[in-house]
């Protein structure tokens, strides 16, 4: 048997390029969404906590970024799972991934969060031994409430690769553009004191609420992305898992 291959045969067609675009798209815009957040939210930070606050919110965002490693892998197991089957036209089998996902996840991360809570100190002073007494006492105010949404990012992370893995990557760019910039930066801009910023003449200020306002914007931003991407989940994951499997069966 002789493999032959034609230029035909290795250049993308208009719908595969079409397809690209609107599954990777979103997508881009969800990781810019994100990490423009972060850079917003480090300013306001930095402006009413100082070095010592920034160093606090520096030393959850390590941590946090170590605890998100197991969620990170059960999401991307998740979507793989949920796409594989939905081409097996088996959308029963995709919600019933979600269900163990969610479970899983947000369990495990529920004890990470229990964990972190019951020991803050040690693990500030672990990551950064050379924190002052201010930064230090930030450090365990922060991880404190960052613990109580560590649940919240392990049901995020399955939810969102459930409509990652049914191509619905427009459906978590718009959770995570409103988790960050629906909530969590208007809630963050609130601590500024008034008049913080001059831009071409204009004050830009908040209520002067202090840096704990800040973390506990980072913690409501979690929570309630995961409580509002569930319940759309939970409405709406039928008719869009039986979808996908149709144009997956479609495109075959």
């Amino acid at each position: 048997m002789v493999l032959s291959l034609s230029p035909a045969d290795v250049t993308p067609s208009t719908g595969d390029l079409r397809e690209l675009l609107d599954v990777g798209a979103p997508l881009s815009g969800q990781r810019l969404a994100a990490q423009s957040a972060r850079v917003a939210v480090i300013g306001v930070v930095a402006t009413v906590g100082g070095a010592a606050g920034l160093a606090a919110y520096t030393v959850g965002a390590r941590i946090a970024s170590v605890a998100f490693v197991p969620a990170a892998g059960f999401g991307n197991a998740v979507q793989s799972m949920v796409g594989q089957n939905l081409g097996a036209e088996r959308p029963d089998r995709a919600s019933a991934t979600i269900r163990a996902g969610v479970l899983i996840a947000g369990g495990v991360l529920g004890l990470v969060g229990a964990l972190q809570w019951v020991v803050p100190g040690f693990l500030a002073e672990l990551f950064v031994p050379t924190l002052t007494d201010r930064g230090y006492a930030l450090s365990v105010d922060y991880l404190r409430i960052l613990a109580y949404s560590y649940w919240a990012m392990g049901v995020s992370a399955v939810v969102l690769a459930a409509f990652n893995g049914a191509s619905r990557t427009r459906t978590s760019f718009v959770v995570d553009l409103l988790k960050y910039w629906g909530v969590r930066i208007p809630a963050a801009v609130a601590a500024l004191p008034p008049a913080a910023y001059v831009v071409y003449g204009v004050s830009i200020g908040g209520l002067d609420l202090g840096v704990h306002a800040v973390f506990w914007a980072v913690t409501a931003s979690n929570i309630l992305a995961a409580l509002g991407a569930g319940t759309y989940y939970a409405w709406r994951h039928e008719p869009m898992f039986e979808n996908a499997a149709r144009e997956a069966a479609a495109a075959d």
